[in-house]
């Protein structure tokens, strides 16, 4: 029983050995409608958030370790965020981030298409951003009417502490399809860690953050992967001829 066991070992690691070095390189570019998981403690006018639209753009590695079995790490650069109508004001926060996801991916052919789907974690570190919130004056001759209030930087800004953490993590899924080099995928990331960072001791709340986002993306893939199915009819061809 030991020996079958260390065959299947053997085998399973002579196999990845082999596979992964068929690696390919892609990029991908799209749109993020995020949103964000939020809770204020000790307050009870919180009216919730809505989407803000942002870009996404970046690139991977794809690594294949057996057929239909990949591992793709991403580098991505990501709008995160929300939009918050809360009475007369509207707030806005902008975060954008540098975030790695990394899938662990099936991949099925599907007539001329490939269908792909893959789930993993997510790392990512805040790069910039602002927070705004823009007062809505009411005036009976011109109805509503904005203007700018105040806008600060969620990092380094050095008359207020951050109001983000700078690390976020969570888990990420992604579905999609694959036709020849091109891809349109989706990615959804469920963030875990509280990145929340401003406290009100006065008034004795504290805001609990979660990032939520949905991204929509086209890619490319450079290079050609070989097919199973490619491989079995090129011998059947060459068993052939040498039979004739």
């Amino acid at each position: 029983m030991k020996k079958l066991y260390f065959g299947l070992i053997s085998f399973l690691l002579i196999n990845l050995t082999i596979n992964a070095q068929q690696v390919r390189f892609g990029v991908k570019a799209g749109v993020t409608l995020a949103d964000a998981a939020i809770k204020e403690t000790g307050l009870t006018d919180y009216d919730g958030t809505r989407l803000r639209v942002a870009p996404n753009i970046g690139g991977y590695v794809e690594i294949k370790l057996l057929d239909f079995l990949y591992v793709q790490p991403n580098l991505m650069f990501i709008g995160k965020g929300y939009k918050k109508h809360s009475g007369e004001d509207i707030e806005k926060f902008t975060p954008s981030y540098l975030e790695m996801p990394i899938y662990l991916m099936l991949k099925l052919p599907l007539g001329d298409v490939n269908v792909f789907g893959g789930v993993g974690p997510y790392v990512a570190y805040g790069l910039t951003g602002k927070w705004s919130r823009t007062f809505i004056r009411i005036n009976d001759s011109l109805g509503n009417v904005p203007f700018d209030g105040n806008s600060y930087k969620i990092w380094g800004d050095p008359d207020v502490d951050d109001y983000l953490k700078r690390f976020d993590a969570g888990a990420s899924l992604t579905l999609g399809v694959q036709l020849n080099n091109f891809s349109l995928s989706a990615q959804y990331d469920y963030g875990m860690v509280n990145v929340g960072n401003f406290k009100f001791d006065e008034l004795k709340t504290e805001n609990i953050w979660h990032n939520r986002t949905l991204s929509f993306s086209v890619g490319y893939q450079f290079g050609r992967e070989s097919r199973v199915k490619d491989i079995g009819v090129t011998r059947k061809k060459n068993n052939y001829k040498r039979r004739r």
